[in-house]
């Protein structure tokens, strides 16, 4: 007697279908995957050029602040307007650190994405192999039963169809075969 609590009933039929699924399901993580990297490497390249861009800028700047701030000239007038532009310089470069700051996390955070995406992708293949396994059993299952009843049929025994699960599918085909078992009887 076959047991009901199987996992693989039809083996062939239950396998081949979750190998496609696993397959289509792998080949657009690759795909999927493959974009996404080659986005990351596009934008991690274009960012990185425009920080060393702006390191550059901001030690020339700096160069030409220092050097007008060491000439200094008696008047105080100019002091004064040399410490309001010290100041402003230091803002503006507080501000643009801040945004080098934020686009080298921006990189890192495109990364984590990345990887995020990727495991979900994983994780959405194996529930989609998995509910292959399950609907393939609701087929199969009920498959196998009918099986068995026209096989013992044919060898001329006394057909007993037995019932089937409330989720199985091909539930008309089991009705017709329970009703010719009725009507042999």
């Amino acid at each position: 007697m076959l047991k009901r609590r199987q996992i693989l009933i039809d083996k062939k039929l239950q396998l081949k279908l979750v190998y496609v699924i696993l397959t289509v399901s792998l080949l657009s993580i690759a795909l999927i995957s493959s974009i996404m990297v080659a986005a990351w490497l596009r934008n991690a390249s274009f960012i990185k050029k425009s920080l060393e861009g702006l390191n550059n800028a901001i030690a020339v700047e700096n160069e030409i602040i220092d050097s007008f701030l060491e000439h200094k000239v008696l008047d105080s007038d100019f002091a004064v307007k040399g410490d309001v532009i010290k100041n402003g310089h230091e803002q503006s470069m507080k501000l643009i650190m801040k945004h080098i700051a934020s686009l080298e996390s921006s990189v890192k955070d495109n990364m984590r994405i990345i990887f995020i995406s990727i495991g979900l992708l994983a994780l959405q293949c194996a529930f989609f192999c998995f509910y292959m396994i399950r609907f393939t059993h609701r087929i199969a299952g009920p498959a196998c039963i009918m099986t068995k009843f026209i096989k013992e049929m044919a060898n001329g025994q006394k057909p007993d169809i037995r019932p089937l699960r409330s989720k199985d599918e091909l539930g008309d085909l089991h009705e017709s075969l329970a009703a010719l078992a009725d009507r042999i009887k």
